[in-house]
């Protein structure tokens, strides 16, 4: 998060009743977390057989799947995000 977001951050946490550094330790700890979470993440997709690099932009999940999610462009994204 930028400055800006944490202080916007700051005075919402403080008008629900958080002192200013109980805000400043509670974002560190989200802050955090989603760090964790990512490196989790990132641990789990270099172990997958398969991952988005293997897509070869066939179209076919997109036919297939329930919810219209564009899987191919869905691919491309996630292969950019973990092979930066």
């Amino acid at each position: 998060m930028n400055s800006i977001t944490n202080n916007g951050t700051y005075e919402f946490l403080t008008k629900v009743g958080f002192s200013l550094n109980e805000a400043k330790v509670y974002v560190t700890l989200l802050q955090n977390k989603a760090l964790n979470g990512y490196e989790i993440a990132y641990n789990h997709y270099l172990k997958l057989k398969f991952n988005a690099s293997n897509c070869i932009k066939c179209g076919h999940c997109n036919n297939r799947c329930p919810f219209k999610v564009d899987q191919v462009s869905r691919m491309i994204e996630i292969n950019k995000y973990f092979n930066k």
